[in-house]
């Protein structure tokens, strides 16, 4: 199960300087998230599941996102779409990536097509949720 999303953020301390804490997950947390931003939308929470999915296949927490950045670097291992996947959903300017969660689940079924093909691992699409199996 998942959660926290749209919990990590920055905060306002009371005081003379008003200086600003974050709290929750960090490394979960988009780059908007983490400056602040009192627009967000969707794409920080697929920022999340990217972040998430990082760790499912490299074994490591996310690095936490810095806006000016790349993007993270995943185990050659990883196949290349699903790699490709995890870094359009980490991408730091949130213009670039998943414009919706049905963008994100179009490639996912479109991979779990090409890899059901080749008999490789794939996500598996079961409605509107996906499970990810790793070789």
């Amino acid at each position: 199960k998942l959660c926290d999303f749209g919990f990590a953020r920055l905060r306002r301390t009371p005081g003379a300087d008003e200086e600003e804490a974050a709290f929750g997950t960090m490394a979960y947390a988009s780059p908007e998230q983490m400056e602040g931003a009192t627009d967000l939308d969707s794409r920080a929470d697929l920022y999340g599941v990217g972040a998430t999915l990082f760790h499912l296949a490299t074994g490591r927490m996310p690095p936490v996102p810095d806006k000016w950045g790349g993007l993270p670097a995943i185990e050659p291992a990883v196949s290349r779409e699903v790699r490709w996947i995890v870094q359009k959903l980490m991408v730091p300017d949130r213009g670039e990536r998943y414009g919706s969660a049905e963008d994100l689940l179009g490639d996912l079924e479109s991979l779990r097509k090409l890899k059901a093909r080749t008999g490789a691992a794939a996500p598996k699409v079961v409605q509107g949720e996906f499970h990810w199996e790793f070789n």
